[in-house]
């Protein structure tokens, strides 16, 4: 999402990440911003530092984000001779959506917030429930006639479905080549494998195309990460 920043003049923006629960600024740009003259100020709290506001305009829209959780030692510095670098300042996460009803307009590259349902909003298709305990987004659907939850991360938006490695072997399309190779999260590596797949997902009563699946050999370097999401499908 693009941001402009009074007296910034390189192009920066903070990346829409649903899988995140908090929205961050990272150590490093914020850094440059202090260097370049910006007055903010930090605050502590159970040791967690954040941003205490910072004035922007967000996506065409003037706002003051307050209380921005700061991600030290992450992200890339502003370089005042640099003007073509286009920066990421940081990370809009789910408490972005927490208090509004929102549209995510790919096809066009937009971001809506409405205050309540508007009429045309089910004339297209009836709402279906989901969860969003701990600001996660929790989204039923149904694969080989089993409703699984999907945990609904922009961030990984490189993947279409990460599963495990047993309902990989299930999905992916027999005789498919798999493709495996290091994937980039948050600075470190983590072994992700894909295949092909022919499978179809049934969500709010559409078919969507699998087209890939992938899996991610979490045991191997994240076991204490595992627990809480062993029954997400």
């Amino acid at each position: 999402i693009p941001v402009q920043i009074e007296g910034i003049h390189q192009k920066c923006y903070f990346q829409l990440d649903t899988g995140a629960p908090t929205s961050m600024i990272y150590g490093k740009p914020l850094a440059s911003l202090l260097k370049l003259g910006l007055s903010l100020d930090k605050i502590y709290l159970d040791s967690v530092e954040y941003l205490s506001g910072i004035e922007m305009t967000l996506g065409g829209s003037r706002l003051k984000a307050q209380n921005l959780s700061i991600y030290p030692d992450y992200g890339k510095s502003i370089e005042p001779e640099d003007s073509l670098k286009e920066i990421k300042l940081g990370t809009i996460g789910a408490d972005f959506f927490q208090h509004h009803i929102t549209e995510l307009d790919f096809v066009n590259q937009r971001i809506v917030f409405y205050t309540e349902r508007e009429a045309w909003m089910t004339k297209q298709a009836p709402f279906v429930p989901f969860r969003f305990q701990g600001r996660r987004f929790m989204l039923p659907c149904e694969l080989n006639g089993k409703v699984r939850e999907m945990f609904y991360d922009s961030g990984s938006s490189a993947f279409g479905l990460i599963t495990t490695k047993n309902q990989y072997d299930k999905m992916a399309d027999p005789d498919a080549k798999e493709i495996q190779y290091g994937a980039n999260s948050w600075g470190d590596s983590f072994p992700i494998h894909h295949k092909a797949s022919s499978q179809m997902m049934q969500m709010n009563g559409l078919n969507i195309p699998l087209k890939r699946v992938s899996y991610v050999d979490m045991y191997s370097f994240l076991p204490p990460l595992i627990g809480p999401f062993a029954r997400i499908g």
